[in-house]
């Protein structure tokens, strides 16, 4: 070891390595090896043994004796190995630190509690006037309803009641039929049934009133087409006596052109259906059909593949279905959907891979409006005031009024030149920037490239509450004013769009609330992310945003700690997690 220490010795100040020539031995094989070099580290030996800069110096001059320096490779083992427990200490004492921090300042902060479900709390636009304005008010007030619930309703009742009629030309290659696919998620037990039959009233009672008004005409047709069918069935008979064919045939041909087309009683709103009969219905109907309710039951019984007729109809092509072995066309084919429904239910229809894949879930406008906190003693009436309630009725009244042309739609346009035009040419090159950004989902980005579409659809609508009813006459032209309030329409419901269709964010405020009782449920502050998703049966990744999400809200602090993703959940008690 003297030949050690003199090489260190003579080591020049700052100095952190010596290299040191030692001679080998024979190894077991009897070969003597050449010397090797080998290197020791000064400023790690000084570093475990707890020496200064000072005291280092003191004993490189020889001011300490040579046996407080490394005397073998045994004691070097063990400074290397108490250099690793000191780190080791300092680490679990940094973690201790680490996690006294996190506890004290989340006593500090206040749980932001967890929402049952993500809700869009914005005031609806401010685009309403009138009577109409009056109705959403009155309707809301007697329901106890955010408002955005009475104005949904109000803009899937005018769809229904437009029956197809009625189409928004921005130019000869674009044009949008004003007609919606509604769906209002809501919580149960919030009389999503009571509302649903107060908005469909008008439209049940004008279908009631047009049936009875057409029952005699319809007895009348099946009894001209049972005398032509009976005169018909006497030309054959008379043909197979008399042999004389080729004249029976020109009968026949001439009493089958003089029969008179059979006639259907009128249908506005199915609330059951399966896909056969909702084709022949819309058949009967001349290409017209709405569906409501507050169940989805019927959604589920069409496949994906099947679905080609709700996609035809929500911008009006032509439609043709087979029906033994006969094709039967719909020329101009007319859909509306309203549909209030539990928000569990409504992401079964909504997380449909399929009918995400082929569009049919981008084309519903969806609301998820907030629970509303009713004031002490204030009691929902569900009594819509009388004035509201003929209001719509006249307006679904004088809408029948309006009779579709035979083939097509009457076309409502669009002010040339106005800033109407100008803004819905910036509002659709807006959408088709929020469609190409990468990190939004698919059925999000399908959304938003039908989005500029539906905002004319909504200027349709909204120009209709105003222009139906006038003296004057329907003013086939859409102002600058409602093709603006199309616009915040549908600014509006992309907002609640962006958290109805977002599925993903949904399954983790669940999760989420699994965590909050899995932690709530056990002793002590502390435990790893491996604890938890071990314990809830799921993956990491999958477990990770609820994490983040619980992070946000202050019920835990998530930190790294080694290999391990450490949890310090808040301090403060259990109850004040639920």
């Amino acid at each position: 070891m003297s030949d050690i220490w003199d090489k260190v010795k003579k080591a020049p100040d700052g100095a952190l390595q010596v290299e040191l020539e030692v001679d080998a031995s024979c190894d077991e094989a009897g070969i003597n090896r050449e010397s090797e070099r080998t290197k020791f580290n000064v400023e790690e030996y000084c570093e475990v043994s707890g020496y200064s800069d000072d005291s280092w110096n003191q004993q490189r001059w020889g001011q300490w004796p040579d046996d407080r320096f490394v005397d073998s490779v045994n004691l070097q083992k063990r400074y290397r190995q108490a250099k690793k427990d000191f780190k080791e200490i300092r680490n679990e004492e940094e973690h201790e630190r680490k996690i006294l921090r996190e506890k004290e300042y989340l006593s500090r902060q206040g749980i932001q509690r967890l929402p049952s479900e993500f809700r869009v709390n914005h005031p609806i636009p401010n685009v309403f006037s009138g009577e109409t304005r009056e109705w959403i008010e009155d309707f809301s007030n007697s329901f106890g309803v955010h408002r955005s619930v009475a104005m949904s309703l109000l803009f899937g009742v005018a769809s229904i009641a437009s029956q197809g009629k009625f189409k928004v030309v921005r130019h000869d290659n674009h044009s949008e039929l004003v007609a919606l696919y509604m769906l209002i998620s809501m919580s149960s037990g919030k009389m999503k049934t009571p509302m649903m039959d107060a908005a469909l009233a008008p439209i049940l009672k004008l279908e009631k009133e047009l049936r009875a008004n057409s029952a005699s005409e319809i007895s009348k047709n099946e009894t001209a087409r049972k005398i032509y069918t009976d005169m018909i069935k006497k030309e054959e008979k008379k043909a197979i006596k008399t042999g004389n064919v080729e004249a029976a045939i020109e009968a026949i041909e001439s009493l089958k052109q003089k029969m008179p087309p059979i006639l259907f009683p009128p249908k506005l709103v199915l609330f059951k259906f399966t896909l056969e009969g909702l084709e022949s219905h819309m058949y009967e109907q001349g290409g017209s059909m709405s569906i409501a309710g507050a169940e989805l039951g019927s959604f589920k019984k069409i496949p994906a593949a099947k679905d080609d007729l709700l996609l035809q109809a929500w911008a009006g092509e032509p439609y043709s279905y087979r029906k033994r072995d006969e094709e039967i066309p719909i020329s101009n084919p007319c859909m509306s959907i309203l549909l209030a429904t539990q928000e569990r239910t409504s992401e079964k229809l909504l997380g449909a891979q399929a009918l995400c894949e082929d569009g049919l879930v981008s084309r519903f406008t969806c609301l998820v409006p907030p629970d509303l906190r009713r004031s002490y003693g204030h009691i929902a009436t569900t009594e819509v005031p009388k004035k509201s309630k003929q209001w719509l009725d006249d307006f679904v009244r004088d809408l029948d009024g309006i009779k579709r042309p035979h083939e097509g739609w009457y076309n409502l346009t669009i002010q040339q030149g106005g800033v109407g035009l100008r803004e819905w040419d910036a509002f659709y090159a807006y959408t088709q920037r929020e469609a190409s950004h990468n990190g939004t989902p698919d059925v999000l980005r399908s959304y938003y490239r039908k989005l500029a579409g539906t905002a004319l659809r909504f200027a349709g609508l909204l120009h209709l509450f105003e222009a139906v009813g006038n003296e004057s006459g329907l003013n086939p032209e859409i102002s600058d004013e409602h093709i603006l309030a199309g616009i915040k329409v549908a600014d509006y419901y992309a907002k609640h769009a962006r958290v109805a269709l977002d599925l993903s964010a949904n399954s983790a405020l669940e999760l989420a609330h699994r965590v909050v009782d899995f932690i709530s449920g056990r002793a002590g502050d502390e435990l790893t992310v491996r604890e938890i998703y071990r314990a809830l049966h799921v993956k990491k990744d999958v477990l990770e945003p609820a994490l983040f999400l619980l992070q946000k809200h202050n019920y835990l602090s998530m930190f790294k700690y080694k290999k391990s993703i450490c949890c310090v959940v808040n301090p403060k008690p259990r109850n004040m997690f639920c």
